[in-house]
C-alpha cells in the first residue's frame, strides 16, 4: 500500500480534510478523496502488445515498466505514484480477478478523476460485476485510446476458455473495448489478431498530505487555541463572564 500526498494543496484544504491534485495531463489523486482514504487507478496501455505470451507475469510485468518508466519506457505521468502495476487479463490457469485482486471496498478511477468501479468484485458495480461506472479508455500519458484490448476473460473476471491470453490459434484470445461501460469492456468476444493495447490496474494507494503540511496543520491548530485562549483573557470577556460569576443566591425575608 502507498500512500500519495498531493503536490500541491491549499491549507485549507489540508484543514478541511480532503485533498485533489492534477500532475500534467492526468489526476493522481482524485478529487473529493478525505486523507486516508485508499483507491486504486486504472488505465489502458499507451503501447501495443501480442497475446502470444502464455505466461501472465510476463503481462504483469510489461504493464509496471511502462507505467513506472522502466526498462526503456518513457512517458508515463503515473511514474511519480511509485505504485506496481498489473494486467488485467488471464491466462490459461489464472483469472483476471485473482491477478487483479478484489480489495473489497477500495474504490477504482481513472487517471482523469472518473470513479470506474467501487471495488474490483463482482458486486453491483465491481470492475467484474458486467457494468462499470465509466469507460476505461484514458492512458497513463492522458492520451485517450477508443478500440480493442486483450483481455482473455469472461466479464465476471473469468478465464475465457479457449479465449485466455497465450492461447494457441489465430483470433482466439478474447478481447475487451474501451467505449463501453457493458460486460463488452472486457468481454468483446475474440476474432482478432494483431497489436493492442492491455489495460492495466495499480495496487492500492491512500492519500496522504503533502510532506509539510502536518507542520501546517499543527501550527493551524495552535494558532487558533492561542487566539481563543487571548479572547478568553481579554478584560472584556471577563467582563461579559462577571454578572453570571458574582450572581449571588436571594436572600430570604
Amino acid at each position: 500500500m502507498l500512500a500519495v500526498a498531493p503536490s500541491v494543496i491549499a491549507l485549507a484544504g489540508v484543514l478541511a480534510g480532503t485533498a485533489s491534485t492534477s500532475w500534467a495531463s492526468v489526476i493522481l489523486v482524485p478529487p473529493g478523496l478525505a486523507l486516508g482514504t485508499q483507491y486504486r487507478i486504472v488505465v489502458v496501455t499507451a503501447d501495443l502488445y501480442a497475446s502470444t505470451d502464455t505466461v501472465l507475469a510476463d503481462y504483469n510485468a510489461e504493464v509496471n515498466n511502462e507505467m513506472n518508466n522502466l526498462s526503456g519506457d518513457t512517458g508515463s505521468l503515473l511514474a511519480g505514484l511509485g505504485a506496481s502495476w498489473t494486467a488485467i487479463g488471464s491466462s490459461s490457469s489464472i483469472s483476471a480477478i485473482t491477478n487483479v485482486g478484489i480489495d473489497s471496498g477500495v474504490a477504482i478511477y481513472d487517471d482523469q478523476g472518473n470513479k470506474i468501479a467501487n471495488d474490483a468484485s463482482t458486486a453491483t458495480f465491481g470492475l467484474f460485476s458486467g457494468t462499470i461506472l465509466h469507460v476505461i479508455d484514458h492512458t497513463e500519458t492522458g492520451g485517450v485510446y477508443s478500440g480493442i484490448t486483450w483481455t482473455g476473460s469472461t466479464a465476471s473476471g473469468g478465464i475465457a476458455a479457449g479465449g485466455y491470453l497465450g492461447v494457441a490459434g489465430t483470433n482466439a484470445t478474447f478481447t475487451g473495448y474501451t467505449e463501453t461501460t457493458g460486460a463488452t469492456w472486457l468481454d468483446n468476444g475474440n476474432g482478432y489478431s494483431g497489436i493492442v493495447p492491455l489495460y492495466a490496474i495499480s495496487t492500492v494507494l491512500t492519500v496522504a498530505p503533502e510532506p509539510g503540511t502536518e507542520g501546517l496543520v499543527v501550527g493551524g491548530l495552535a494558532m487558533m487555541l492561542a487566539v481563543a485562549r487571548k479572547r478568553k483573557n481579554a478584560p472584556n470577556f471577563q467582563q461579559r463572564r462577571s454578572p453570571v460569576s458574582r450572581c449571588a443566591p436571594a436572600r430570604a425575608g
